[in-house]
């Protein structure tokens, strides 16, 4: 249609009007046909350089990246897919049909599944760009363990190749008519005494084998909670593991260390459940559980996001004589690997609960004289101190009301 039209438009003349007649006339007007022959040449000009004119222009120019490279070009193609998935623009958020219309009804519900991450039945952008993000981050993690995993199986290579070989030397030793027997007396003494410098690397070999491959407690792009801090695991060897720790320093862990401690595996994990503890007098109003789950429930349903479940409000024995201590309970809709997001829904969560205690009185009182909780003499005791105290400041005030008087006769004098 385009080269039709500009094959029309060269076979027509074009009709000039002269200077003179338009010198006292203003400018001169272009014609139907030079108008265009220059929307023809926009549009060749546009379509050549792939210009972004439209909102769709844009949408189609983010789905010409046929290879993503880092993870904001992951979340930029989800952006792209929610926006090229939806089947109005002034909707918020994806629905079941809209993804029906794209492919059969079991896969539809498969990749609702995936994207809708917290459950809700909702799908917006941001979930869209995470589960497109989450993916392009498990499958290069899948590239880097598969790599280190030849790494791992090589180091094994070498190992157990050595021990073939040492026992083809033996069947070589026996075609060609050696002594073996007397070969392998001076040989043993040989290897016992390398027995004691390798038994414990070999040992350990062995034992890492069988703790990364049989075991296998964590991959690559795993989050482990060791010794109270998070860790994101980076790299497996052999003998170690390649840590980033929050504060992104890398730490070489040895595995058989890793094999004696206690850790958790967070990416293995489900959602993060959390709690708030406080003490409180024990004569606090019952009323207080109802208000306080009540508004942890509202927290919740206003930030179906970041929470998930209903929340629990608890009370549990004090060690401190009439206390008992208060418990807040609710659940995350993500493990917790994200340290900034977890932070931001957990204080919001204690600023709500916070603001609802203070607004319901609940308090933790401490006693004036301190003997709350101490033994009988503890309590006589500071009871005799007390009284010390309070005589020795009315002896005190008593030497400046004498003191005062004996100035102002002298004074007066």
């Amino acid at each position: 249609m385009l080269d039709d039209l500009e094959g029309r438009l060269d076979e027509r003349p074009v009709t000039r009007v002269p200077r003179r007649l338009l010198s006292h006339e203003g400018p001169e007007v272009p014609t139907r046909e030079q108008q265009e022959l220059k929307l023809v040449q926009m549009e060749r000009y546009i379509r050549k350089h792939a210009l972004q004119v439209t909102f769709y222009d844009e949408l189609a120019a983010g789905a010409r990246s046929e290879t993503v490279t880092s993870e904001e070009e992951a979340r930029r193609l989800g952006f792209y897919l929610f926006w090229n998935l939806k089947s109005d623009l002034d909707q918020e958020e994806l629905t079941l049909d809209d993804l029906e219309r794209f492919m059969r009804p079991k896969d539809a519900r498969a990749a609702f599944a995936m994207l809708d991450a917290d459950g809700n039945g909702r799908v917006s952008c941001a979930e869209v760009s995470a589960a497109v993000a989450s993916v392009f981050r498990d499958r290069e993690n899948l590239a880097a363990s598969l790599a280190d995993a030849r790494s791992v199986v090589g180091s094994l290579e070498l190992v157990i190749g050595g021990v073939l070989h040492v026992i083809m030397v033996f069947l070589y030793l026996v075609i060609f008519g050696v002594n073996v027997l007397q070969f392998y007396l001076s040989f043993s003494s040989l290897v016992l005494a390398f027995s004691f410098v390798f038994q414990q690397s070999l040992r350990m070999i062995y034992e890492n084998a069988v703790f990364l491959f049989v075991i296998h407690p964590y991959d690559i792009g795993d989050t482990l909670l060791l010794d109270g801090e998070q860790c994101r695991v980076d790299a497996i060897n052999i003998t170690y593991t390649t840590l980033t720790s929050v504060s992104n320093a890398q730490v070489w862990y040895p595995n058989e260390k890793l094999r004696q401690s206690q850790f958790t595996n967070m990416s293995e994990s489900g959602f993060k459940g959390e709690s708030l503890k406080l003490s409180v007098d024990l004569d606090t109003p019952m009323e207080v559980l109802d208000s306080l789950k009540t508004v942890a429930q509202q927290v919740i349903d206003a930030n179906s996001n970041e929470y998930s479940g209903s929340p629990a409000v608890t009370l549990a024995p004090s060690d401190l004589p009439f206390k008992m201590t208060l418990s807040i309970w609710w659940s995350y809709s993500h493990s917790g690997i994200d340290l900034g997001r977890m932070g931001r829904a957990r204080t919001l969560m204690y600023k709500a609960l916070v603001q609802e205690l203070v607004k319901l009185g609940v308090r933790y009182s401490i006693p004036i004289n301190g003997s709350e909780g101490k033994p009988r003499e503890q309590a006589g005791t500071s009871s005799q101190n007390n009284d010390s105290s309070a005589a020795a400041l009315a002896a005190a005030a008593h030497f400046t009301q004498v003191v005062a008087t004996q100035a102002g006769l002298h004074s007066a004098k």
